[in-house]
């Protein structure tokens, strides 16, 4: 199950996740994922706290968009198909990004699939 540590070239990784094609998940946006290995989230529209967004599992099949595995843990939660990176959680940084505050996390991209 993803959000499990698991194991790729002999380090502890957490994944596979997932990030479909979207307004904030261009195809630039991806390339720039797979170059520099950084994620980057804003606040959730519910809520104030800075956090990095991903779906639970690899890309489905035919999906555009990236998958990915992680070093940094997941914070704690339920959501059956989303999973989160809080800032104040060990891993998760803040940085400026477009001018304004960002999570970030570390990543290695091992799919990517844009037309």
């Amino acid at each position: 199950m993803s959000g499990t540590g698991g194991s790729i070239g002999g380090q502890s990784r957490y994944g596979p996740f997932h990030r479909l094609h979207s307004s904030t998940q261009t195809e630039q946006t991806a390339r720039a994922q797979l170059t520099d290995g950084k994620l980057y989230g804003r606040a959730a529209r519910w809520s104030s706290i800075l956090s990095v967004k991903a779906y639970r599992g690899p890309l489905p099949p035919g999906a555009e968009g990236i998958e990915f595995f992680t070093d940094t843990a997941p914070s704690p939660g339920n959501h059956p198909t989303l999973v989160f990176w809080y800032v104040g959680t060990t891993g998760v940084t803040v940085t400026q990004n477009n001018g304004e505050n960002s999570a970030v996390i570390s990543v290695r991209v091992t799919a990517y699939h844009y037309r």
